[in-house]
């Protein structure tokens, strides 16, 4: 903790409330604390842990929209949590990103039509999905956020900046932009 006490920013890890927990308690108080959506599953535990202040100001990088925006894959998402689990919705929605990873499983299942419709529903194999997957291409919002190619592996093609408000106990857009994956390609 000594080591990291005058520090801007710090990246405390994925599970990240024994971290938070022993900085803070350290004395290190003005570090702002940075995470990604894969943080955002653990709001059930800060929760618990009563870090809500401690983690106030937390910039959160997210390829998806959050529960506490509307858009067409987010509302989707909503539609299925309500429709399904009518009475755990809120502790559904507390606990984070579970239902949240359906944006991924969106984009896979698409993926999986679309080499379906290319080689036929008997035919589906991992080269048929692999060749699938370097022309497919998902725009959300009018923005596109996932695509694959022959070089990129990953499909995440924009990400939003949240901020954690510790007095609503939740995490909000800075703004409503997408800002696009920077990718360096290194020469062999």
């Amino acid at each position: 903790m000594e080591a990291l006490k005058n520090c801007d920013y710090i990246y405390p890890g994925i599970v990240f409330i024994n971290f938070v927990k022993q900085y803070r308690n350290a004395g290190n108080e003005t570090a702002k604390f940075m995470g990604t959506e894969t943080q955002t599953a653990f709001f059930d535990m800060v929760d618990d842990a009563g870090l809500w202040e401690e983690i106030d100001g937390m910039l959160f990088l997210k390829s998806s929209r959050w529960w506490n925006e509307e858009g067409e894959i987010i509302d989707l998402i909503k539609e299925i949590l309500y429709e399904n689990h009518p009475n755990e919705t809120d502790e559904i929605i507390s606990a984070g990103v579970g239902y949240l990873s359906m944006n991924q499983v969106y984009a896979m299942l698409e993926i999986i039509a679309d080499a379906s419709e290319q080689v036929g529903p008997q035919n589906i194999d991992s080269q048929a999905i692999y060749e699938a997957a370097q022309s497919y291409s998902l725009v959300i919002d009018g923005v596109r956020r996932m695509s694959f190619g022959p070089d990129k592996r990953d499909a995440v093609d924009a990400y939003a900046m949240y901020e954690t408000r510790a007095s609503q106990r939740d995490i909000f857009r800075i703004s409503d932009e997408w800002y696009p994956t920077v990718r360096n390609v290194l020469d062999n």
